[in-house]
């Protein structure tokens, strides 16, 4: 589609919160072109049921349809560049098309929005009071604004554009936080204004489709091999009180790595209502997805040494589970060198370290994610077992039934299903 073709549609953005519709809901204006999109939230909510059944005042029309005018306006200005030859057909982006909309619009939108002297951490407050994120993602969020009182205590919505965001990048760099930790923390700010945005309050464009342009390294996947999770399996405990402690973590990060690499927050979480029959069935607390995992021999090993107890499993502290497995793990030399890659800025360091002092219960996940591909378990199926919401392509047209899944789980075993003895030929034949 050539750029002289698109289309300029306003609607009600129709979003999800706890299974029900959010209403009333933002009001979107969005124009496509050549394949691209620029959408713009405009300063106004309305109830869905009015918005159908166009009973919308006729005040917010007027000035929703005076922004409708505004963003064409913007973008039939590029157009017009395009065919005065000052720029090229290429460089009509929405990122462009948003700048020349700030410009059209920035003077009119300051005079007619309503005063804002509030800084950008009483907004925040309002963002996690009606957030229905879990405390301890809530806590993340909040450290990462604690960052920003350091930085500027005094920021308002207002300052915060490209440049102010690129301060704080430098900012992060130069009290030493990788670069993967900045981009992080650059998103968690971008998440807040486009809800900021969504408040109607204004939120600089270019603030919005900023980017770090930070280079990340490729994290490091570190995982126990089959046969080092076969040494784990038959590990001795010590004697005493930390040897049943160790013994119990042993046994929790076990069951974790066979039993699709459930997260250590659901391991944590699982009681006896979860296990029914051969499966183990939970909600994953990161995704709200339900995942189904059948109950091979070993895991079914580790369940009945916890049979008469209040809990299926032992639950341990994950600072203190992680540290047991790491001693215990250090206790069976699982001592391969691994070569760590940080960058911080454009500064790159790389230091080696043992495999036993750097594994935690998230590398649960994916031993079960390497182990079960080596042992030929098919992608689809590991998909299903891991609860994975973006699964390759081809998954999202295949559905898994718990019987494949359960054959796939026994390669999993450590000790493989008997086979039935054939009958050895003798070599005689029976007369009648």
């Amino acid at each position: 589609m050539g750029l002289e073709k698109y289309t300029l549609k306003t609607r009600v953005e129709k979003r999800l919160r706890k299974g029900k519709l959010v209403d009333p809901a933002p009001v979107i204006i969005s124009l496509t072109f050549a394949g691209q999109r620029v959408q713009v939230y405009t300063p106004f909510k309305v109830n869905i049921q009015s918005w159908e059944g166009n009973q919308i005042s006729q005040d917010i029309t007027d000035k929703v349809a005076g922004i409708r005018a505004d963003l064409l306006l913007a973008y039939r200005q590029l157009l017009a560049g395009v065919d005065a030859g000052i720029i090229k057909s290429r460089e009509v982006t929405p990122e462009k098309v948003r700048e020349r909309f700030e410009k059209i619009t920035g003077k009119e939108s300051q005079e007619k929005a309503p005063p804002v002297n509030q800084t950008i951490f009483e907004h925040f407050e309002r963002y996690l009071t009606s957030s229905t994120m879990k405390d301890s993602t809530k806590r993340r969020i909040r450290i990462v604004f604690d960052h920003i009182k350091s930085f500027n205590p005094e920021t308002t919505i207002e300052k915060v554009d490209s440049q102010w965001l690129d301060d704080l990048k430098h900012y992060f760099i130069n009290k030493g936080l990788a670069n993967i930790s900045t981009a992080k923390n650059i998103k968690v700010i971008k998440q807040f204004l486009n809800w900021a945005t969504q408040d109607g309050l204004p939120v600089n464009a270019q603030a919005l489709v900023y980017r770090s342009k930070l280079k990340i390294p490729e994290p490091v996947i570190i995982h126990l091999t089959w046969e080092e999770l076969r040494k784990l399996k038959d590990w001795q405990a010590p004697q005493g009180i930390r040897g049943k402690g160790m013994e119990k973590c042993r046994d929790l990060f076990l069951f974790a790595c066979l039993a699709g690499g459930i997260r250590f927050s659901d391991l944590i979480s699982l009681n006896k209502d979860n296990f029914r029959a051969d499966k183990l069935v939970y909600v994953a607390g990161k995704t709200d997805k339900s995942i189904e995992i059948p109950i091979n021999r070993t895991l079914n090993a580790i369940l009945h040494k916890y049979k008469g107890t209040y809990r299926p499993l032992p639950r341990l502290s994950n600072p203190g589970a992680n540290r047991i497995i790491k001693d215990i793990c250090r206790d069976l030399d699982f001592n391969q060198e691994i070569t760590i890659v940080e960058r911080k800025g454009s500064l790159v360091k790389s230091s080696t370290v043992l495999k036993h002092d750097w594994i935690s219960f998230h590398d649960a996940r994916k031993t079960f994610n390497t182990i079960a591909l080596q042992r030929r378990i098919p992608a689809h199926v590991v998909d299903e077992l891991m609860g994975h919401t973006h699964p390759g392509v081809k998954s999202h047209y295949v559905t898994v039934s718990f019987d494949e899944k359960k054959k796939w789980m026994e390669k999993l075993d450590f000790e493989p299903l008997l086979k039935p003895k054939r009958k050895k030929n003798t070599g005689q034949t029976k007369h009648n």
